[in-house]
């Protein structure tokens, strides 16, 4: 069993590699596996990331998710029924319990096996969390455009939940409030018309208040699992106070921990060089930076952390 105080889990399906080890390598150069534990829940293991495994102390854990966006629409349309189906009998058989452990297991089985990443992943990081929870800290982030320059966990403050600004405010934000609006309504929507959109792809704090969260998102996929966005769910659980019982930092993202380029202009906040990308307002050095990959100064710099460059062909070994 881990003695780390402290983890750093992922859900990512398909990985690319350069993009892992951009991931691991720079979280390593902060963290030592002594001191944090790597987790990345995966639906593949080949010899390359194996490789990368070893060299930077990532744990894999296994995914039977099988999503697919080439499915046709027959087979969606099935899988659909099936799930709908099985929670229909979930919701019918729970008192009965020789019929109980088929269907109340049935449902949520299904739906890690079929359903979008973006939502089994929730799922994933709950069974985990049911049989690891000796962590002081943790660190829920996106995979594939996330990477780390300077400690994170040990300045977060004494809130149980912390929780990022990205840049995005609704009735202004175009795909937020899109969403929002799409998947509540116009009514709900002008309840949170000025507020912060704020981002799902990292999310920190103790093993309590994440937990809480990671409960509330997959209880809420259970009562209604199609047609929506898990980023607008989490806000409209979080404008509601459904986070219950533990204390909420949302931090701003011109100065926070993370740093999210959710937009071009949030390149007027921080300037990159060849020591790494800092704040421009109190210059310090940027602990987490995610989407790194929507600015071409910072995506450059990460891949060349992990020595590749970028040309018309993808990455290059530089």
């Amino acid at each position: 069993m881990s003695t780390a105080d402290y983890l750093v889990m992922g859900f990512a399906t398909n990985l690319d590699p350069v993009r892992l080890e951009v991931f691991a390598k720079t979280l390593r150069s902060v963290y030592s596996p002594q001191q944090c534990d790597l987790v990345i829940i995966t639906n593949r293991v080949d010899d390359k990331l194996n490789q990368l495994a070893q060299q930077y102390a990532i744990e894999f854990v296994h995914t039977p998710n099988s999503f697919s966006f080439k499915i046709n629409k027959f087979a969606k349309l099935l899988y659909q029924a099936l799930v709908y189906l099985s929670k229909w009998l979930a919701e019918t058989t729970q008192r009965i319990p020789s019929l109980r452990a088929i269907f109340y297991e049935l449902y949520p089985l299904l739906l890690r096996l079929w359903h979008h990443p973006l939502f089994v992943r929730w799922m994933s990081y709950q069974d985990f969390l049911k049989v690891r929870q000796n962590y002081k800290r943790i660190l829920i982030s996106d995979v594939r455009d996330v990477s780390f320059q300077a400690p994170f966990f040990e300045h977060l403050g004494e809130a149980s939940l912390h929780l990022f600004e990205q840049d995005q405010i609704y009735g202004v934000a175009e795909v937020d409030t899109r969403w929002y609006q799409e998947l509540y309504g116009s009514q709900e929507l002008a309840k949170v018309n000025g507020k912060p959109a704020l981002c799902l792809g990292t999310i920190m704090g103790d093993f309590q208040g994440v937990k809480t969260l990671v409960d509330s998102l997959c209880e809420d996929t259970l009562k209604c699992p199609f047609g929506r966005v898990d980023q607008t769910v989490f806000n409209k659980l979080f404008y509601e106070g459904r986070f219950n019982g533990v204390t909420i930092q949302v931090h701003d993202n011109k100065e926070g921990p993370i740093l999210t380029i959710s937009e071009p202009h949030v390149v007027d906040h921080f300037k990159t060089d060849l020591d790494g990308v800092f704040y421009k307002e109190n210059k310090n050095l940027i602990p987490v930076i995610h989407m790194y990959d929507r600015h071409s100064e910072t995506l450059a710099y990460f891949t060349n952390v992990v020595g590749y460059e970028i040309n018309g062909k993808g990455f290059v070994k530089s």
